[in-house]
């Protein structure tokens, strides 16, 4: 056991905090709510909260099991007693190596994974979104003696109450959320051409114009076959229409009777031929709903569980 892990105190007694990067929330928000709602179930209490720039001026208490959201947070000083547990929700390695993909996305990856590595000494442990790339980093973590877990991704209990309205009275056709990058850019003017209506690039998030759209487009930021697993569950609990890229992973959240998926450049063709058959478009809503209320957010939750548990222990 490392120096950092010993003295450690009582985890029955022991406090949580979960700090989210501020810039992070917007991309993030529904499942944010998700792991608030698990720590407290799990941990018999709210855990301090904070949206911020800086873990250590958040203000987390003494001796608190950290959760930490956002890979765009500084170094920082560990406090006595606390114990780390980064969750990760970016891809930092390579699935496919037969896929090419774009340069700018590349160097993302490139990117986060030497904050996510650079941080290590700061973690005492890492939950990642992704299996497959669980198990890689678990592998470069282990000299550093930090443990690697998959955690699940859902959306907030509450959030799964609110049914869209009928398809409709929806105001655009596609939503389109994300950061802007000249190929998201290009698929919404190809739709657009097409007299499709998308929601503003201005939208503040997901959740803004969810429920206003009859179908989301999950299209990737570069050319790399990522799994947006925030923005997919959310589509799914929601019970709106996804319509996707293709996506590392994305066999292991639902089956193909939850969504559409199609490479990039047939994705505005195969958007319009949904949008002609809306009981199309509302068999598969009802079935990613279907599958995340009856299947998938209690194996969530109980994962949540078991993760919690193995962190206290730290």
């Amino acid at each position: 056991m490392s120096a950092r892990h010993r003295g450690a105190p009582d985890a029955r007694a022991r406090p949580a905090a979960l700090l989210v990067h501020e810039a992070s929330v917007p991309y993030v928000r529904s499942v944010v709510d998700f792991v608030r709602q698990q720590l407290s179930r799990h941990l018999g209490g709210e855990p301090f909260y904070a949206e911020c720039a800086d873990v250590a001026a958040a203000g987390a208490p003494a001796g608190s099991l950290v959760f930490v959201i956002g890979d765009g947070f500084p170094r920082y000083r560990r406090q006595p007693g606390c114990r780390y547990v980064f969750i990760n929700f970016s891809l930092v390695r390579r699935m496919r190596w037969w896929r090419p993909i774009a340069p700018a996305a590349a160097r993302w990856m490139r990117d986060k994974r030497r904050a996510l590595l650079g941080k290590r000494d700061l973690y005492d442990m890492v939950l990642d979104f992704h299996p497959a790339q669980t198990r890689l980093l678990a592998r470069q973590l282990a000299r550093a003696e930090v443990p690697v877990r998959t955690f699940m991704t859902a959306v907030a209990g509450d959030a799964r109450g609110h049914a869209a309205p009928p398809l409709a009275d929806r105001r655009w056709d596609v939503c389109f959320v994300g950061t802007d990058s000249p190929r998201r850019a290009r698929m919404r003017a190809r739709l657009e051409r097409r007299g499709i209506a998308v929601s503003p690039s201005t939208a503040p998030g997901l959740h803004a114009v969810l429920g206003d759209c009859r179908v989301v487009a999950n299209v990737h930021f570069a050319a790399c076959d990522t799994l947006e697993a925030p923005r997919i569950l959310h589509a799914f609990t929601a019970g709106v229409c996804l319509v996707t890229e293709p996506c590392y992973g994305l066999r292991d959240l639902a089956p193909e009777s939850c969504y559409v998926c199609v490479p990039y450049r047939r994705m505005p063709a195969a958007i319009a031929e949904l949008l002609g058959d809306t009981a199309r478009i509302d068999r598969i809503a009802r079935s990613a709903a279907e599958h995340v209320r009856t299947r998938y957010a209690d194996r969530a939750s109980e994962s949540w569980g078991a993760l919690v548990q193995e962190a206290l222990a730290l």
